[in-house]
């Protein structure tokens, strides 16, 4: 893998946990976590605040970025440590075994700790730390070099400072931590200062001034981490209105495809549905599909009767009762005003018999008045069945559905409240027409006109 590969798997993987943490939240709390981020980009920009929440956000998708801008720069003064252990001997050869055990001993041994620190998730307080403890190793080693050189001023003291200075702005650590770091800096300036053989009046100069150059590059990290954050909160906003919108066009998408009285597929759900199955088994011609019509029987003396309301009751439960009898892989839809339509796939002639005759005894089972057949009447439903033969079945859904319609017609016909195939009696031509390949497409549906 190249490093570009590696690099745009790492930031796959970082978007990846982002993705998941945001994944977790239901609604409300991704409202929620909105309105924190149109709060925080109210203020400007300098003095953007980021709850707690918004603050674990930050961290979890800019931890990568960040570790490695600090890794770098831990290795880079690695580097410049032993390139001046060159500049060491030449000033003054006697410390040059010390600056050996300082420059190429004692720092990389502590960078070294501090870049283990950026290579794993830490709390905030922890990657902050790693700041004015880098200089605070680093003064000490000016120091301390600077002495045993018996160097009579700040020269020595000031390169470090201001080499160590660039830490406070390139290390992407929080403002408090960026202060202390400084603070640190200056300090450990004056201290060694003061034990030195300069003057004190120059000693005190010297820091006010190192005070005022340091103090300046504060500011500037504080501006970055506004720019960095604000960046954020922009990302993290464009991510969490795109998943709501998402979200929006997917229950759009199921509303349009779902009968919103039954549940079940409506009829555009149930064409989608099939076009998706004779699409995915275009390579299989033997593929065996099963087809089941059931109508309400004498539907609108219900309706005339009981009222609407009622009616709709009743497609409530009769949807229930084909819900419970369609086994897995099936799809049910509703396919008209009190007809519904079950697609299976692979069944046996037996199976799907089996299956309708079930169909047809749960609603009978409901037990569901029909006032408008009398007393003591419910309602019932007819089923026609057609199944497309793996050697010589229909042309098509269209004629697999036309022929379960005609086996309807005829349940209808023979006194309602029976399952009639489309392969018994005269119904068997309709079924036994046509080539056995099914097209890749659903073609327009034979439109229903029966009486109830």
């Amino acid at each position: 893998m190249s490093r570009i590969d590696r690099t745009k798997a790492r930031n796959d993987g970082e978007a990846a946990r982002v993705a998941d943490a945001l994944d977790a939240l239901d609604e409300e709390e991704s409202k929620r976590l909105l309105a924190e981020i149109e709060q925080a980009m109210r203020s400007r920009m300098h003095t953007i605040r980021l709850t707690d929440r918004l603050q674990k956000f930050y961290f979890l998708a800019t931890r990568r970025q960040r570790s490695r801008i600090a890794r770098a720069w831990f290795l880079a003064v690695v580097a410049i440590n032993l390139l001046t252990i060159g500049i060491d001997a030449i000033l003054h050869p006697p410390v040059l075994g010390l600056s050996l055990a300082m420059r190429a001993g004692f720092i990389p041994l502590v960078y070294g700790i501090l870049i283990g620190v950026w290579l794993r998730p830490r709390r905030a307080w922890i990657e902050g730390a790693t700041l004015p403890l880098a200089v605070a190793a680093m003064m000490v080693v000016a120091g301390v070099i600077s002495r045993r050189a018996g160097f009579p001023g700040n020269d020595y003291l000031l390169a470090g400072l201001f080499g160590i200075s660039t830490g406070v702005v390139v290390i992407p650590v929080g403002v408090a931590w960026t202060i202390l770091g400084a603070a640190v800096a200056i300090g450990s300036f004056t201290l060694h200062g003061a034990l030195g053989p300069a003057p004190c009046i120059r000693t005190l100069m010297f820091s006010l001034y190192c005070a005022a150059v340091v103090g300046a590059l504060v500011p500037a990290r504080a501006g970055l981490n506004a720019v960095i954050q604000h960046a954020f909160l922009l990302r993290l906003k464009s991510s969490i209105q795109s998943r709501a919108l998402a979200a929006a066009n997917a229950r759009l998408a199921v509303q349009a495809s779902t009968d919103t009285l039954t549940g079940l597929a409506n009829r555009r759900g149930f064409d989608e549905a099939a076009n998706r199955l004779l699409r995915a088994d275009a390579g299989l011609p033997s593929r065996r599909l099963g087809i089941v019509i059931a109508d309400i029987d004498f539907f609108k003396r219900l309706n005339d009767t009981a009222g609407h309301p009622a009616g709709d009751r009743c497609l409530e439960a009769v949807a229930g009762a084909i819900r419970a009898c369609i086994p897995k892989g099936g799809l049910a839809a509703r396919y008209g005003g009190e007809e519904f339509i079950c697609l299976l796939v692979d069944p046996t002639p037996g199976t799907l018999q089996r299956l309708a005759e079930g169909l047809r005894a749960g609603v009978e089972a409901l037990g569901w008045a029909n006032p408008g057949l009398g007393p003591g009447a419910t309602v019932t439903v007819s089923v026609g069945i057609a199944l497309a033969a793996r050697d010589g079945g229909t042309a098509g859904l269209a004629d697999l559905i036309a022929a379960a319609d005609s086996a309807l017609y005829r349940a209808k016909a023979d006194g309602r409240n029976r399952v009639v195939a489309a392969w018994e009696g005269g119904a068997r031509g309709a079924a036994d027409r046509g080539a056995a390949r099914l097209p890749a497409a659903v073609p327009a549906a034979v439109p229903a006109t029966r009486a109830s």
